[in-house]
């Protein structure tokens, strides 16, 4: 059996559907070409296909995604769309079996030109839409015990298996003990206290929505040179909005205008309460994506620069 042929059929199929479900039912799909996307840390298959459509006498060119998702990606991605949230549309045949499966994505950025990129404006709409997307699924848990819980065990999990084996690694380098010897006794004290320190924060169910947990650059893209979207919600869960905002407001004058776009929603959070937890967050996600870098540090700037930003993230 030629899997690779059974694949594509099925592909095609689904962005057949996907086509008529998102653009019309009287639209054809005349060709399309298939491209592998690298996988990224899921490893999971991920294909670009552009594809040419007839509709209305006129041929069009759009491109979509397909991936074997996950049902928690599959049904995030469908919710979060129905809400109007900075997500790609997608579409998927299943949201009730508990096993991957093929799912039809809105590239999003393929007609992108980041050099012409407003990085000012664009970047500005996110207090709004992560407020946006927080607030719709702020105190729905009993909706959404289908998401794994953000919860103590999840931190200690993401620290253990995303920092842990490369700062070991690193502090037994000579050049990045001489280097960094001032940063790392304060760095490991952290290590020790965070899961602690984020107590507060994860047992405040008043801020527990559904939050994305990696929301790296790679994840936040730009549609039409203009519009932000949120993608990959293979790590999604439930748990508190604090997880999500410091990877993407990166200093206290930024992350108040998000808490201002939430309260705007009618979510109100004293300011000194948010600015403590702010920063706590911020050690825990300096702590998480230091670990990235230590591969490269030496050889490539940005790396280094971005080192430094976690480092003192996590002695905020």
């Amino acid at each position: 059996m030629d899997c690779s042929a059974d694949r594509s059929v099925e592909l095609r199929r689904l962005i057949e559907e996907a086509v008529a479900c998102f653009i019309s039912p009287d639209a054809v799909v005349l060709d399309l070409e298939e491209q592998p996307v690298h996988k990224g840390f899921s490893a999971t298959d991920i294909y670009r296909h552009q594809v040419q459509v007839e509709y209305r006498n006129e041929r069009l060119v759009t491109s979509y995604i397909t991936k074997n998702a996950s049902l928690k990606e599959r049904r995030v991605l469908a919710l979060l769309h129905r809400q109007g949230a900075a997500v790609p549309y997608s579409f998927s045949r299943d949201y009730e079996e508990d096993q991957s499966r093929y799912v039809c994505i809105q590239d999003v950025d393929y007609a992108t030109d980041y050099g012409a990129v407003d990085a000012e404006q664009v970047l500005g709409q996110e207090f709004e839409l992560l407020a946006h997307l927080h607030a719709s699924n702020l105190g729905r848990r009993h909706e959404l015990l289908w998401l794994p819980e953000a919860d103590s065990g999840y931190i200690s999990r993401m620290l253990r298996e995303r920092w842990e084996p490369s700062w070991n690694q690193a502090v037994q380098d000579k050049d990045f003990a001489a280097l960094f010897q001032s940063y790392i006794p304060d760095i490991q004290a952290a290590a020790q206290s965070i899961a602690d320190d984020l107590e507060p924060i994860l047992n405040d169910a008043s801020s527990h929505t559904l939050i994305h947990t990696d929301l790296h650059p790679g994840n936040v893209l730009v549609q039409n040179n203009t519009r932000i979207r949120y993608i990959d919600w293979e790590e999604a869960g439930y748990g508190s909005f604090y997880l999500d905002i410091p990877l993407r407001f990166t200093s206290l004058e930024k992350a108040e205008k998000y808490r201002m776009a939430l309260e705007a929603r009618g979510v109100s959070i004293d300011q000194d309460e948010f600015r403590q937890r702010y920063i706590t967050a911020s050690r825990y996600i300096g702590l998480r994506y230091m670990g990235w870098t230590f591969g490269s540090w030496r050889t490539d700037r940005h790396t280094f620069e971005s080192m430094i930003q976690y480092m003192n993230m996590v002695l905020s």
